[in-house]
């Protein structure tokens, strides 16, 4: 770059306020609501083209344990009540997750599956406008950036599919985008009470969503430091955090509550581990005379697997099905993922070396391209993914679970990182084209997910 690049805000470097998003145009608020319609109108696509699931028995990678989360579902909405372990009336081995979605589906459990589905897909939508908002924030002045950043996330071949599913997925991905656009509200604009209960009370809906969402707890009090080392008062940012924290405890509390009288653990995790002893594990491959083919991602036979060949596995697969994969009839009964040819991934794996390429690139000339909240708020998105990949990296290092949805409550900072990356990678003069280039190449790869593979597969199901 030899110049401020369109990645930059219009202010000094180590300016203390950031500037606000400048106006769209009329042609980027319609390329916006188009990004939007079609990632909807793909996830529609995948509602009507996947079976719904009636039976645990039958799972489908690209709509994963629905019958088990449509029977919790049931439980809410004809029982009125949450299932528990070894719930005879109710059975689902979903019993363990925390409530809100279920609670929100039960509205809509009367209309049918296909209901619950569009709910999701609702959800998915919101994520997409939280990704928007943050991007614009982070680089108020390139909305290209904000809007890459929302067709890197609708345009994802899995993601429609997972988001066409009945599931709590979409409804945490949702609770976690919104909670980091207003963290980094609390960043650039300050804490205050409305934002901290606010804050608070989105943790405390995203821990009843999945409770995977207590990782992010640390982020609060890293933005406390961070205001309070930038000249705020000890005492006001302090106070603001306990406000915070106090008000994701009292959210979810009765749920957290429930599971010390019922499980004798905050966290089920000893109830959980009893009821999923039978699930693969890591150990069930070690050992193994397998290896995967790098390319295709199939297993091939080779030496006994070890740890390091059971990661590259987990990674490989993890990140093909983060991208698109899926279950046909014949192995419905096992939940075998199929992937697409070896060349449908080029394109996720050019997006991520551009993408991590624009980010150092970035990295060793922040201070001439963001002001200093800024790149603090751009840490704390480094930080949510981290702490996500870490979460599923632990859950997978025991269990056999190489799904890259497990990713997904992180999509608004892989997103955002992303667009920032890949567009400072190019040379200013093609960011444009290259931006319509991908989006275009990545809706093309969605519509090869669904009509070359998921609606061939269930054809007739």
């Amino acid at each position: 770059m030899t110049q401020r690049s369109s990645v930059s805000p219009v202010a000094p470097p180590l300016s203390p306020l950031t500037p606000k998003p400048s106006a769209l145009k009329r042609g980027q608020l319609f390329a916006l609501i188009a990004l939007i319609a079609s990632s909807a109108l793909l996830s529609v696509g995948h509602l009507l083209a996947t079976p719904v699931a009636t039976t645990t028995a039958v799972n489908f990678i690209n709509a994963p344990d629905e019958a088990a989360h449509l029977e919790y579902v049931r439980a809410v909405a004809v029982g009125h009540r949450l299932p528990t372990q070894g719930d005879a009336t109710y059975p689902t081995y979903e019993w363990h997750q925390p409530p809100l979605y279920y609670a929100l589906a039960a509205v809509v459990y009367p209309l049918g599956p296909h209901a619950i589905r569009m709910l999701s897909i609702l959800l998915g939508s919101i994520t997409l406008l939280c990704i928007f908002t943050l991007a614009r924030r982070l680089a108020p002045n390139e909305p290209h950036a904000a809007l890459l950043a929302v067709g890197l996330a609708g345009l994802t071949p899995m993601r429609q599919a997972i988001t066409a599913a009945a599931g709590n997925d979409a409804l945490v991905e949702a609770l976690f985008a919104a909670f980091a656009v207003v963290l980094v509200a609390v960043l650039l604009d300050g804490f205050g009470r409305r934002r901290a209960v606010l804050l608070g009370a989105l943790l405390g809906l995203a821990v009843l969503a999945k409770a995977t969402a207590l990782v992010l707890a640390p982020l609060p009090i890293l933005a406390t430091l961070v205001l309070w080392r930038q000249g705020e008062q000890a005492a006001t940012a302090a106070l603001s955090l306990c406000l915070c924290l106090a008000t994701a405890l009292v959210f979810a509390s009765p749920w957290l509550v429930r599971n010390v009288n019922l499980y004798h653990e905050i966290i089920p995790m000893k109830a959980f581990t009893e009821e999923f002893r039978g699930t693969m594990k890591a150990t069930d491959w070690i050992g193994q005379p397998l290896a995967v083919d790098v390319v295709s991602g199939d297993l091939v036979q080779g030496p006994p697997m070890n740890r390091t060949g059971y990661v590259l596995l987990v990674s490989n697969w993890a990140f093909r099905t983060y991208w698109a994969a899926y279950t046909p009839r014949n192995l419905a009964s096992q939940g075998v993922p199929r992937f697409l040819p070896p060349i449908a991934y080029a394109l996720p794996a050019i997006m991520a070396l551009l993408a991590v390429g624009g980010l150092v690139r970035l990295h060793f000339q922040r201070k001439q391209f963001f002001t200093e909240p800024q790149i603090v708020c751009i840490g704390l998105m480094f930080v949510l993914l981290v702490l996500v990949s870490a979460a599923y990296a632990g859950f997978a290092w025991t269990y056999f679970q190489a799904q890259g949805r497990y990713l997904y409550p992180a999509t608004i900072a892989l997103a955002a990182l992303a667009a920032l990356g890949i567009r400072a990678a190019l040379p200013e003069r093609w960011r444009t084209a290259a931006t319509v280039g991908l989006l275009t190449a990545m809706a093309l790869s969605s519509l090869l997910l669904l009509f070359g593979a998921v609606v061939p597969a269930y054809s007739g199901f």
